[in-house]
């Protein structure tokens, strides 16, 4: 026994080794460049022969190896003084993640980015000793596996089926207009949602059949009232805090045009087929400004109006996260996983945008937290429910469509490798229930001829023929390696978002969560067969892969599916290596609790003191800025109480776009009864001027100090004194100043 063990140990440091030399040589090629080549090459290929020869030859030399090993001294110390040298082991790891946190923050150099890399290799592999030995001494915490009990079995009801799936086909040929019936040519919008929401509820009550009334033998972790307070107060948290100053502490449309045009057309269509695309960029169904349209009604057409959905789904994703980490971790962890979650600048900053990123997460996340509850449970209910809301992300973002339906595959696939006792009978009913759901979405898209992934074919999202041919003068491989895999793996710790939707100049974790999400990785690394750390390693290298194929791989709009396992692997960093720092032998239970609550509490603070105070001071100053000229859309939000009939003029000696200065316009200001022109200064001539009838009031937003424009206004027009913004975050060099000339009876003409 004691040589088998020394043989494992051996084999699996070999194999170690071996990966962190791999990936150090890497990181070199890529970072450092052609100089090191050949020794990075010569080290790799000389690591894996000797990897290979060895395995190859496992006889009497290896064995006397392996049974030196295990009797060595360094080993008999750490099996005698286990706790000791875990402690000194896991307070090692902690520092060199912290020192490699430092060195990953944006503005680094490659020579300190290669340090960094370094510092997290040679700190994940500390980390493993202390994990190794924790685990031989039962020193550190049970990480749960899963339970796969014996699934329960009962009646599907496939009346309820068929029923379901008929209105499901009826509501695809509304949109796809594939057999062109008359009866389906006109439906309301809200019959349609009736008939998603009952064609739905009916497949899922059909497949789980009797299943819903039988009680199954598996028992679950039942909620305490202490639990369900505390889960309820996290996710009001979530909500006030996304629901605060929402439509005015960014008083701009951020990548919300498709949808506000989405929310204009239901209002003015109330027949609008459902699962049309919004439009060739938004080339999303309409359900996501169904729930829009809703929330405008109640609230009105302002920004809160367009953005209060996403404010919801923001929080229901705190609390899908909980269920999730819950079912796979234990309570603890999850409840630092909704705190954190909630309180997360990325997803704070995206569930305040009227975007359709967040809706598509919070799906995804509950669709694998009741795929985690059926493989712990067994019962065909869960798996049902599982296949309906993964078949539910096909309604929203194509990112989610593209990522969550192979990620629970690929989860499957690895936990029937590991556990190999997993039902396929009721994978099988809820791989059905997905394609019920889904196949509307692929019905509409094939009636319409539309590709299945037209947003990436129609937008040039992703790397096309040309970037290919192209790339030997761009750079080579090299230039590949580094802009399209190197960076999409550091967004989580190194690289801020250089596009609008985020900007900022942190990378998506702030320092200070840094070290818990690297210590969550290689805990998951170490970890991998367990179920839930299996998750994670997927969900994160799945989404990183697929964006390495998008033209702009580290945009933060991409990344924002992976907002609950980013937040999750710090979690797991922090639960699974407090309990090494300060083990019970050596510190009491209340004082390890009191550590843990004190580092989470500490770490959403400042997530949140930054978000609110640093970041969107930062956010709208740089956008502004960024655009190269004034802001329209203030002007628009300026006018918005003018008198039917005003027309609004920007005059600007920097060419504008108008169309989110106009779609704003026509979004706030339902009645359209304002009209709005961008004109140049150039063309602002006296001409201009005597073709505006005087019968309407006008309104000129002008450049400061524009005396040539000013003069040309005053000869034509009364005006009324000029005002600056009411709006003090706004700098006088990004707004346009306003001369209003009202219409006068018998002065005016």
């Amino acid at each position: 026994m004691s040589q088998r063990r020394g043989l494992s140990i051996l084999l699996f440091a070999g194999w170690v080794v071996f990966l962190l030399i791999a990936a150090v040589m890497a990181a070199l090629l890529i970072v450092v460049g052609r100089p090191y080549s050949t020794i990075a090459l010569a080290l790799m290929v000389g690591a894996m022969s000797v990897v290979v020869v060895r395995q190859m030859h496992v006889g009497g030399v290896v064995r006397r190896v392996a049974a030196w090993l295990e009797a060595t001294r360094v080993i008999q110390f750490a099996r005698r003084n286990s706790l000791a040298v875990t402690h000194v082991l896991a307070v090692g790891a902690v520092y060199l993640m912290v020192a490699s946190a430092q060195m990953f923050q944006p503005g680094r150099n490659d020579q300190q980015l290669l340090l960094a890399v370094g510092l997290f290799l040679l700190g994940g592999l500390v980390f493993g000793g202390a994990l190794w030995l924790a685990a031989r001494t039962a020193h550190g915490l049970p990480l749960p596996g899963l339970a796969t009990a014996r699934a329960d079995s009962g009646r599907v009801y496939w009346w309820l089926v068929g029923a379901g799936g008929v209105l499901l086909l009826a509501l695809a040929e509304i949109s796809g207009r594939l057999l062109k019936l008359d009866a389906l040519a006109v439906v309301s919008t809200h019959v349609q949602f009736v008939m998603l929401l009952g064609g739905i509820g009916l497949i899922a009550a059909g497949l789980g059949g009797s299943d819903w009334f039988a009680a199954s033998a598996v028992r679950t972790r039942h909620s305490s009232r202490n639990e369900i307070v505390l889960v309820a107060g996290i996710m009001l948290l979530a909500l006030v805090l996304r629901g605060w100053q929402l439509g005015s502490s960014i008083r701009f449309l951020v990548d919300e045009l498709g949808f506000s045009n989405g929310v204009i057309v239901q209002e003015d269509q109330t027949y609008q087929p459902l699962l049309q695309q919004v439009d060739d960029i938004a080339a999303f169904p309409h359900v996501f400004p169904y729930f829009q349209t809703r929330a405008v009604e109640l609230l009105g057409h302002t920004l809160t109006g367009l953005r209060a959905s996403n404010a919801v789904f923001g929080m229901l994703t705190v609390g899908a996260l909980y269920l999730l980490a819950k079912t796979l971790f234990d309570r603890k962890t999850a409840l630092i996983a909704a705190l954190l979650l909630a309180t997360f600048p990325p997803h704070l900053h995206f569930s305040r945008l009227g975007v359709i990123e967040t809706p598509s997460a919070f799906w995804g996340t509950l669709a694998l937290a009741f795929l985690a509850r059926s493989v712990v449970s067994g019962r065909r209910r869960d798996y049902v429910l599982a296949g309906v809301l993964l078949g539910i992300t096909h309604y929203f973002n194509e990112g989610g469509r593209l990522l969550y339906t192979p990620l629970a595959l690929a989860w499957l696939a690895g936990l029937g490798v590991v556990y190999r006792r997993l039902p396929w009978r009721h994978l099988l009913v809820g791989g059905l229930a997905l394609l019920l759901v889904a196949a509307p979405v692929y019905y509409t898209l094939f009636g319409l001829n539309i590709p299945l992934t037209a947003r990436m074919e129609t937008t040039n999202v992703a790397l096309n023929a040309t970037y290919w041919e192209e790339l030997p003068q761009a750079g080579g491989w090299r230039y590949y390696a580094r802009g399209q895999l190197l960076n999409p793996l550091l967004v989580y710790v190194h690289v801020p978002d250089p596009t609008l939707y985020y900007h900022g100049d942190t990378a998506m974790l702030l320092p200070l969560l840094v070290p818990g999400f690297l210590l969550g990785v290689w805990y998951s690394v170490w970890r991998w067969r367990k179920p839930g750390l299996m998750l994670l390693l997927l969900w994160l290298l799945a989404t990183t892969a697929g964006n390495s194929l998008l033209t702009i791989s580290v945009s933060a709009v991409r990344y924002v599916i992976t907002h609950p396992a980013v937040v999750l692997l710090v979690a797991v960093g922090i639960r699974y290596t407090v309990p090494l720092i300060l083990p019970e032998a050596l510190v009491s239970k209340r004082l390890s609790r009191l550590a843990v609550v004190s580092l989470v509490v500490l770490m959403a603070a400042v997530q949140v003191g930054y978000y609110f105070g640093v970041h969107i001071p930062a956010y709208n100053r740089d956008v502004r800025a960024i655009w190269g000229s004034r802001d329209p859309q203030d002007a628009v939000l300026r006018s918005l109480n003018f008198p039917p009939g005003t027309r609004i003029h920007i005059v600007t000696h920097v060419p504008l776009a108008t169309d989110y200065a106009q779609g704003l316009l026509r979004f706030l200001r339902p009645a359209r009864d304002l009209t709005l022109d961008v004109v140049l200064a150039e063309d602002f001539t006296a001409g201009y001027l005597d073709d505006l009838s005087k019968r309407y009031d006008h309104a000129f937003f002008i450049e400061p100090d524009d005396e040539t424009v000013l003069e040309t206004l005053q000869t034509h027009f009364y005006l009324l004194p000029p005002e600056d913004s009411p709006y003090d975050d706004i700098a006088l060099d990004a707004q346009f100043e306003l001369y209003y000339a009202p219409y006068l009876r018998g002065v005016s003409s």
